[in-house]
């Protein structure tokens, strides 16, 4: 069963979100976008999956790494997933303005910022679905 993760851009201008795994993970275990994926402001989009039962070895971790400019600073929104006997735990975390969160199992937020001067946040959550969560991370300028 796969885990999405979602951006919900509440920026005025549409974001840019480039998708990676490390290490290598075979494509038929992750969404591998091939290209960026376009975020406008408003609706939520999907920037990537992962399955969580299947290719996710027990005791191998792989983290999901989705980059993306906001206020003209990188920031790095990822989950790190982590092999089971069963199954897989994963924990999110944040990253901007040499700032992190930290890998995070409930959650994540982080206020920047960025090079415009201006004040963002990037929340990341769980988002309940079918066997497992969903993540959504919101951007938003404070």
């Amino acid at each position: 069963m796969p885990t999405n993760v979602y951006v919900q851009n509440e920026l005025p201008v549409s974001v840019t979100v480039d998708t990676s795994v490390t290490p290598a993970l075979s494509d038929k275990y992750w969404s591998n976008p091939s290209d960026p994926v376009s975020a406008p402001p408003g609706q939520p989009v999907e920037i990537c999956w992962m399955d969580r039962d299947i290719g996710i070895t027990n005791g191998d971790t792989w983290v999901f790494t989705s980059a993306a400019s906001v206020g003209g600073s990188p920031v790095q929104m990822q989950e790190q997933v982590t092999g089971t006997a069963v199954s897989s735990i994963i924990a999110i975390q944040v990253t901007a303005a040499g700032r992190s969160t930290g890998w995070q199992d409930e959650g994540a937020a982080l206020t920047f910022t960025a090079a415009d001067n201006n004040t963002y946040q990037v929340v990341g959550k769980f988002v309940s679905a079918s066997t497992y969560d969903n993540v959504i991370y919101t951007a938003i300028k404070l």
